[in-house]
């Protein structure tokens, strides 16, 4: 099978030379030509904008789309995106570079110049503790009546010490007014503590259209240098879209 290799970096930026690491790349499910790339790409106007990458032809062309707030002299932290299952809506979880607070976000037209709508901000604590590396699924619940966007974003919430491992929820994000059903604690699905006061900064969750919800994560269990780290690898599970009294309690630990 051949293999098409593109430069994302649109062809009137060839000559840029910043930092595009970290990057993720989110194909619209109901429309795989629409897909959107991001990474800690700064615009080329300045501004307090960060752009996404954009592509409407699945990937063979590219262009800038400054629509993420929060920007400063850096475009942005963390950042991933998904689009929802049948809606055409994007999320997006941030960092931002103005603040370090985490964001969740939501367009409904990828390609307009419209600002991404913030549906829930975090702000870090007053010790500096943060939430990190933000990573969005997202899905349209088609067998559920009115089909609402069902979106999960798993991150290391240091605000939870030393249980960080979190995810905030939505079960209707895409249309409602702000905050679109995340509420401001979201879940921590950490079972135990963790050493070092953290969970590892990688929590991903994963979405069955039954309505089963999977999460994976770090656990450390020795954390006494950068170089020196042990941990356990921790899945959890919901069986009902993460609702419930007790979620992501399905498996006994």
């Amino acid at each position: 099978m051949p293999i098409t290799v593109v430069n994302m970096i649109p062809k009137a930026l060839s000559g840029e030379t910043n930092q595009d690491s970290e990057p993720n790349l989110a194909v619209n499910p109901n429309n795989t030509m629409q897909i959107v790339g991001t990474a800690f790409t700064p615009s080329p106007s300045g501004g307090t904008l960060a752009p996404i990458y954009v592509s409407s032809d699945g990937g063979q062309t590219w262009a800038l789309n400054a629509i993420v707030p929060g920007a400063s002299s850096f475009p942005t932290f963390d950042i991933t995106m998904k689009f929802g299952g049948t809606s055409n809506v994007l999320y997006g979880g941030i960092i931002r570079a103005d603040n370090t607070n985490l964001a969740i976000l939501r367009t409904s037209n990828y390609l307009s110049p419209t600002p991404m709508t913030v549906l829930l901000t975090r702000a870090p604590s007053s010790s500096g503790a943060i939430d990190d590396q933000p990573w969005v699924q997202a899905t349209t619940a088609t067998a559920v009546a009115g089909t609402p966007d069902r979106v999960y974003v798993g991150s290391n919430d240091q605000l939870t010490s030393p249980k960080s491992a979190h995810i905030d929820q939505s079960l209707s994000a895409a249309t409602a007014a702000a905050p679109a059903g995340f509420t401001a604690a979201g879940v921590t699905i950490a079972s135990r503590s963790a050493a070092g006061g953290q969970d590892g900064p990688s929590v991903r969750p994963t979405i069955h259209s039954s309505g089963r919800i999977y999460a994976a994560y770090f656990n450390w269990t020795n954390f006494s240098s950068a170089s020196i780290v042990t941990t356990d690898v921790v899945v959890c599970r919901d069986d009902n879209w993460g609702s419930g009294g007790s979620p992501y309690a399905a498996l006994v630990d």
